[in-house]
């Protein structure tokens, strides 16, 4: 016989999670599993952007983790906002250029949450504009 954890009310489930991932933009989804070089006092550290809702779910962060990154990312986008394509479903190629210029910035600001490497920290949430690509960090 298999015993059985019991959920409690607090634990995050898969559906949650879910509904979370669809609302997120693609541009920020993508660049779960980057590595890149975050700037920490005076030297750059390596980091890999992780995938907050496979982390919770495979209970490898606690839960409050988790709900600090959706809180701050709720604050900062409108991932709640059904009508966000509106602007994107133009006919006029200059407006859908600005919609994609404008996404791309609003996306840069999205906090993401990075594993770092070789510190005694594990996890923490930066926006994603900080986050120097692998290839520019090495040349630093």
């Amino acid at each position: 016989m298999v015993k059985r954890k019991k959920k409690t009310s607090s634990e995050i489930s898969d559906s949650s999670c879910k509904a979370v991932r669809q609302k997120l933009p693609s541009g920020l989804k993508a660049k779960f599993g980057s590595i890149g070089f975050v700037k920490w006092t005076c030297a750059y550290s390596p980091v890999l952007i992780v995938d907050p809702m496979k982390m919770v779910l495979s209970q490898a962060i606690p839960e409050g983790i988790y709900n600090a990154w959706k809180h701050q990312v709720h604050l900062h986008s409108s991932i709640d906002d059904d009508d966000s394509d509106d602007v994107i479903g133009s006919d006029n190629d200059s407006t859908l250029e600005e919609a994609k210029d404008t996404e791309e910035t609003a996306i840069q600001m999205l906090p993401v949450l990075v594993y770092w490497y070789g510190t005694n920290y594990e996890f923490s949430i930066v926006r994603l504009s900080q986050i120097i690509p692998w290839e520019e960090g090495c040349q630093k």
